[in-house]
């Protein structure tokens, strides 16, 4: 006798979505102010994920999702792009705790029949994003022109003149020694990398004239920096 076996056919979309659904006409938490308090003793059991949450994120959790709740009666993806879209940009920080404690909540709501499955994949196409302000990368006239007029001594003022027209690193500053300064060829030569390896560094003629005048400390003698106190 021959027995037939029926391949198992994969559920349809539709049939997915009209379980998920059917689901959500029978949540175990109508009012979803109601599942904060289970939703926090989930969060510290580790019930909800398998991992035990820390007091201190379960009470900022349950702080951001009350704050939500305060103004919106239900949770959905509407309220919630709603309230990310308030928070400007710069505030990436509480932004993105923000987004991890309702989606968090969310998921609790879904495994409780309370929520659809569906906001999980809404909320990942709105998850902030980190706002990077543009880099000053030197400054202006104007600001160079301050520095300049709080220096005491000619000394600070060849400082703030070689920091700004070489565009030496900090590091690299205060490695120079009286030996690297060229001053009269227009040039002064710096190590960089770990190699210590030297390279030319270009500068304005103008310089020797401000460096004649400075300190004493710019006369050639016993290679040592000129720029770091002894002290």
């Amino acid at each position: 006798m021959r027995y037939s076996v029926k391949e198992k056919q994969p559920k349809s979309l539709l049939q997915e979505l009209l379980k998920d659904e059917n689901e959500i006409h029978c949540p175990v938490y109508p009012e979803h102010s109601q599942a904060v308090e289970p939703w926090k003793r989930a969060m510290a059991s580790g019930t909800l994920t398998g991992k035990v949450s820390s007091h201190h994120t379960v009470k900022n959790y349950a702080r951001y999702a009350n704050e939500y709740l305060n103004k919106h009666a239900q949770l959905s993806i509407e309220g919630f792009r709603e309230e990310l879209e308030m928070m400007p940009p710069e505030m990436y920080g509480r932004k993105d705790k923000y987004f991890k404690a309702i989606v968090c909540f969310a998921k609790f709501l879904i495994r409780e029949r309370s929520l659809s499955r569906t906001f999980l994949d809404q909320a990942m196409e709105i998850q902030p994003k980190r706002h990077i302000p543009a880099k000053q990368t030197s400054i202006t006239e104007e600001q160079l022109q301050t520095l300049l007029s709080v220096c005491q001594t000619r000394l600070e003022q060849l400082i703030i003149h070689l920091l700004s027209s070489t565009g030496l690193r900090a590091s690299e500053f205060c490695m120079l020694t009286v030996g690297d300064l060229h001053l009269p060829e227009g040039f002064l030569i710096r190590s960089t990398g770990e190699r210590r390896e030297a390279q030319a560094c270009w500068i304005e003629q103008s310089m020797f004239e401000l460096a004649s005048g400075a300190s004493g400390r710019l006369e050639r003698q016993e290679p040592r920096s000129p720029f770091v106190s002894s002290h």
